[in-house]
């Protein structure tokens, strides 16, 4: 089946460099934060688009290169015996019929500047299991909030406002153009699919919704879904009276009204927690039941984003992230982009997959800190005191409900029960180095952060469990025309040497990892200019699927699933670079994890999530080992260098 080949439940972007180049822009100009997001020269191509349909077409990788690259990754996850057979079948692939598919595909990349794109896309649809599996979750880590905590309407007033701007440089095309540092343009097509998006449940695929426009493009829904106790409402967000978005304040009056009602709702948006078939028959039940049904369903699908007021009080990060990933059914849309604001003021987001990853999220968040950095006391009081005339009343959408409705939001509840009680997850501040002493790694020895860390968190595992897990690290390719991500299969045979070295106190432990490290770096590249074997080995069973051809021996073959294949990493990995966001996602297997991690100056910060249904797994124990691997692997260095 193409869905479940090879898509991950979970991707986040890479954005390393991105934020290099921004913290540079910082250092060297001592501008203001917020203006380094906004592009204010008037130039078309400038815009936040501006350059996405000139963007080189996603290259379409070679045949025999690229099963070597997937051979390779097997070698370090499978038995000598499988990995025999393994090379037989992959050889025999090459020479027969992966010749014509290969061709297949070479003739579909000259016709699509992005042979993947659809593919990848319907990848996502075709998932028929329950969102909370797909969809991720993150925290902005505001290091200069400016309102008082306590005050969660204050909180909720600002942060409608803030993400409202954030909006308005999409809107007007003045979010700058992204680039990497050869100052390559990133295509910026997802950032299309932040706002006015929604998935929508079909038998078998779904459907992804999208009506936000530019203001070069014409009108969009500009209304935003509040939940509170389960129950539904509908905001403005611009003023009548002067065409803005609202100010602080004037959210604030919305919101105020909205919590009057104390009573709790039928829980209607508990409904998108089914599984996706399930949720097309429940859908399609509410809105043939009723035309003020329907109506209230097209408000959600096409408003801006979804705003959930939680009674829930976090205290920890670790909860933080348990209330955004499990805890907030029944005040989420499980198939939009959901902004939830706790009872604390603390924020966490939850969105659906589909249409982006990671990075979107990032930057919204770094802009919404770049602007409080911004800010000093005075203009956040005059802000708040800018614009006190009246606003448009909140809209409650009330449904029509009937006992098969209310049977499917009870099937849907114990659902997302369950997921809650066997969900996972430790938010895990390493405090001993962070990236300066990796940067001096880096210049000694040539070994990239990530590389690092990624030998760690293997040999973390190893350490702990007592074999290799093949492992999913996320590559941007977004330098090519509406580019996303590649695989970088971190648990290659050189990884699993140095770790295997490692845990027998091998004398050649630090040739071993400087040989690892390179792996890593050249495999890295090689996956960010779209020569990984992921993505293609998705074609192949795509354009196989097509044809009406039967699927390829080598998917058969247990070393597919082994070293990761059908969504079987047992390590699902990835960097959400140097800004304040941390984010998360359920691990691919129930005896897997998920380890997501951003490095700051003088630490670093990793989610790591499992499932308590794993016999083995434990996300608190996995952080810890990851935490003496890190010291571990550092301090190997540092006794061949102790000047380091």
């Amino acid at each position: 089946m193409i869905a479940g080949t090879i898509l991950r439940r979970h991707c986040t972007s890479k954005t390393i460099l991105f934020w290099r180049n921004l913290v540079s822009v910082f250092n060297a100009q001592q501008m203001k934060m917020e203006s380094a997001f906004i592009e204010k020269d008037p130039d078309p191509t400038k815009r936040t688009f501006g350059q996405d349909d000139k963007l080189p077409s996603l290259p379409l990788p070679k045949l025999n290169e690229t099963i070597q690259k997937y051979m390779d990754s097997c070698k370090a996850a499978v038995t000598k015996e499988d990995f025999v057979n393994t090379q037989q079948i992959s050889e025999n692939f090459v020479k027969n019929e992966g010749v014509q598919l290969h061709k297949s595909l070479l003739e579909r990349s000259q016709v699509r500047r992005n042979w993947m794109d659809e593919w990848w896309t319907d990848a996502y649809l075709k998932f028929r299991g329950v969102s909370g599996n797909l969809n991720f979750t993150g925290i902005p880590v505001f290091c200069f909030w400016p309102v008082d905590a306590s005050d969660q309407l204050k909180s909720a007033a600002w942060q409608l406002h803030f993400v409202m701007k954030y909006w308005s440089l999409l809107r007007e095309e003045k979010l700058k153009q992204q680039k990497d540092r050869k100052g390559n343009n990133f295509s910026m097509y997802q950032f299309r699919f932040l706002f006015n998006t929604c998935r929508i449940p079909y038998k078998e695929t779904d459907e992804l919704f999208n009506c936000f426009k530019t203001i070069y493009e014409g009108d969009c829904p500009t209304h935003v879904i509040i939940f509170y106790h389960k129950r539904i409402y509908k905001i403005a967000s611009i003023s009548n009276k002067t065409g803005q978005i609202y100010t602080p304040s004037q959210f604030y009056k919305v919101v105020s009204q909205i919590v009057q009602d104390k009573e709790s709702g039928e829980g209607i948006s508990t409904l998108t927690e089914l599984d996706r078939d399930t949720w097309a028959d429940a859908r399609s039940h509410l809105i043939e039941l009723s035309p003020q049904n329907k109506k209230n369903i097209h408000d959600i699908d096409t408003a801006l984003f979804c705003f959930n007021l939680s009674d829930d009080s976090p205290q920890s990060d670790t909860d933080l992230l348990r209330c955004g990933a499990t805890l907030s059914y029944g005040n989420r849309w499980m198939d939009k982009f959901n902004y939830i604001c706790t009872k604390n003021g603390k924020f966490v987001v939850h969105a659906d997959h589909t249409p982006l990853d990671g990075m979107v999220f990032v930057t919204m968040m770094a802009y919404i800190e770049a602007v409080l950095q911004d800010m000093k006391k005075q203009k956040l009081l005059e802000l708040w005191n800018a614009d006190q005339s009246p606003v448009d009343s909140p809209v409650e959408l009330t449904f029509v409900v009937n006992e098969k409705l209310k049977s499917w939001i009870e099937e849907a509840s114990k659902i997302a029960e369950n997921l809650n009680l066997n969900f996972d997850c430790n938010f895990f501040n390493f405090q001993q180095f962070g990236k300066k002493a990796l940067k001096k790694l880096k210049n000694f020895f040539q070994i990239h952060p990530c590389g690092f860390v990624q030998i760690c968190i293997q040999l973390a595992y190893m350490r702990k469990h007592g074999h290799p897990a093949p492992t999913y690290e996320t590559a941007t390719t977004r330098i090519f025309y509406r580019g996303r991500t590649e695989t970088i299969r971190t648990c290659t045979p050189e990884v699993v040497e140095f770790c295997e070295a490692m845990i027998s106190d091998l004398p050649n432990t630090k040739e071993l990892f400087m040989k690892a490290c390179k792996k890593y770096v050249w495999l890295m590249e090689e996956c960010k200019a779209g020569r990984g074997c992921d993505r293609y080995m998705l074609g192949i069973a795509a354009i196989a699927n097509e044809n009406g051809e039967k699927l390829p021996e080598i998917f058969s073959d247990s070393s597919f699933e082994k070293s990761g294949g059908n969504g079987n990493f047992i390590l699902s990995t990835s960097f959400s670079g140097y800004a304040n966001a941390a984010g998360s996602a359920m691990p691919m297997r129930d005896d897997g994890y998920g380890a997501f991690y951003k490095i700051n100056d003088d630490h670093m910060t990793f989610v790591i999530t499992a499932m308590r249904s794993g016999p083995e797994t434990d996300a608190k124990d996995m952080a810890l080992h990851i935490g003496k691997a890190l010291q571990d692997v550092y301090d190997l260095m540092v006794d061949y260098y102790p000047n380091l």
